[in-house]
């Protein structure tokens, strides 16, 4: 995946997940609780629909 997909998908979640935008982003910290966060089964459906959308448009 390169940088710009990488940042693309890092704003959609922080858009849509107060949890993951207050955490700062997606990048790994190696530890459980800052990495396993929970959020909204409606805020990852959200998530995944603007990926695809993403990856459609990209084409």
């Amino acid at each position: 995946m390169n940088e710009k997909i990488r940042k693309a998908l890092e704003k959609i979640a922080m858009e849509e997940s107060y949890t993951i935008e207050v955490r700062g982003g997606l990048d790994a910290r190696d530890n459980d609780e800052d990495d396993f966060k929970e959020i909204s089964v409606t805020a990852l459906r959200r998530m995944l629909e603007r990926a695809y959308q993403l990856g459609k448009n990209s084409k």
